[in-house]
């Protein structure tokens, strides 16, 4: 997958689970519901701002960049959603036309995934092609649902960091992160740029160990 996709869907993880964690800890006199909503709407407005100015040089901004900034938001909201199961959706988008297939428990599942997608401002139009498994459980999401959810959010969290500092070349560097350990892969200009990279990944919520396997690049 193209690092622009990979790079823009993690930021708006990133944005979209901080919001909802800030909204945990946050004064209730709004509600939950609209307290996460104005959070995420906050961070996401700010955090479309800097990819448009990011992707300003680049060609593809009203193609691929974007399809991968609505790909984004889809992930973000299926995942917020405590109905359904993100990581048994996949989503494709190309020139604001979104497919979505995978599995979801019930009919009505489908029908909410689908209405989410079509809420999504750009999305133009969608093809459902979900299949519905009703032996699959997702409302009581356990251990290994909120495992792969921080892993979600670590990967997230370092990518936006990466991205974010002026002195790493996020667009770079690959993260992979299973289990709490996190996996630095590509190349960098140089060994302090390779020590901040692991430094950056290191301070993310929910690491317990940063192999960084950057290479720097020979001079």
């Amino acid at each position: 997958m193209n690092k622009w996709i990979l790079t823009l869907m993690a930021c708006v993880l990133a944005v979209a689970l901080g919001a909802c964690d800030r909204s945990a800890d946050s004064d209730q006199n709004d509600g939950p519901a609209e307290q996460l909503g104005q959070n995420i709407d906050r961070s996401v407005e700010t955090l479309q701002q800097k990819a448009e100015q990011l992707a300003e040089s680049s060609d593809e901004y009203s193609g691929e960049v974007r399809d991968a900034w609505l790909g984004g938001k889809l992930e973000a909201a299926f995942t917020l959603n405590r109905h359904l199961n993100p990581l048994t959706i996949n989503t494709d988008v190309e020139n604001g036309r979104v497919r979505l297939d995978g599995t979801v428990r019930s009919d009505i599942d489908r029908d909410l995934a689908e209405q989410i997608a079509r809420s999504v401002e750009g999305v133009t139009s969608v093809e459902n092609q979900l299949m519905v498994d009703a032996t699959q459980d997702t409302e009581a999401k356990g251990d290994g649902f909120r495992q792969a959810v921080n892993d979600l959010t670590t990967t997230a969290a370092i990518k936006a960091g990466l991205l974010a500092n002026e002195h790493t070349s996020g667009m770079q560097i690959d993260v992979d992160t299973i289990d709490g350990v996190v996996t630095l892969k590509g190349t960098v200009e140089s060994s302090e740029e390779k020590q901040l990279a692991g430094t950056i990944a290191g301070n993310a919520r929910y690491v317990l160990e940063v192999n960084n396997e950057l290479v720097v690049a020979s001079s």
